[in-house]
């Protein structure tokens, strides 16, 4: 029998799902008690997180450990440009 309510729903299910494997963009992200910020210079980002985990070019990459996302610093002229999460590949 068809149930429109149903397909909707699985629809919604794996749309949800979906959104998930893609990055998604912060504004801020903490580093123990401290918060970096979008337009905080390297220096900052170094004191109150420590060294990244991964550079790859302008990007600082801090893995959190397992069941976190990754935490994705991207630099311009010196400053966070903006931050993105995104799983891990494991």
């Amino acid at each position: 029998m068809y149930r429109p309510g149903r397909i909707l729903l699985f629809a919604v299910l794996i749309l949800g799902t979906l959104s998930h494997t893609k990055p998604v963009s912060a504004a801020s992200m903490r580093c123990g008690t401290d918060i970096v910020n979008v337009g905080d210079p390297e220096f900052v980002v170094l004191q109150k997180c420590g060294p990244p985990t991964y550079k790859q070019g302008d990007q600082w990459i801090y893995d959190r450990g397992p069941g976190s996302f990754l935490k994705i610093v991207v630099f311009g002229l010196g400053k966070v440009l903006f931050i993105k999460e995104e799983m891990p590949f494991t």
